[in-house]
């Protein structure tokens, strides 16, 4: 498969197309669990990133809108 994200509903979809096997989302889990598999939470991060550009928006951009935000708030707020 073209992905690495294996998800409950993707393990049944290829049980069952591949082996003839269906099985419920919890019978999947459980079995995976028994296995010693656990679900891991997928990293959303993009491999693009750059280290430099991102420390400089939150040092800088981001310190900034959240003031200007604040600030819209208290103006607001009177």
């Amino acid at each position: 498969m073209p992905f690495c994200l294996w998800t409950l509903n993707v393990i049944r979809t290829m049980l069952n197309k591949h082996h003839g096997i269906a099985l419920s989302k919890s019978a999947v889990s459980r079995i995976l669990k028994q296995l010693g598999l656990s679900p891991q939470k997928p990293i959303y991060r993009s491999y693009k990133q750059d280290p430099k550009e991102l420390e400089k928006y939150l040092g800088i951009t981001f310190p900034a809108l959240n003031f200007s935000t604040q600030a819209q708030s208290e103006t607001i707020r009177r």
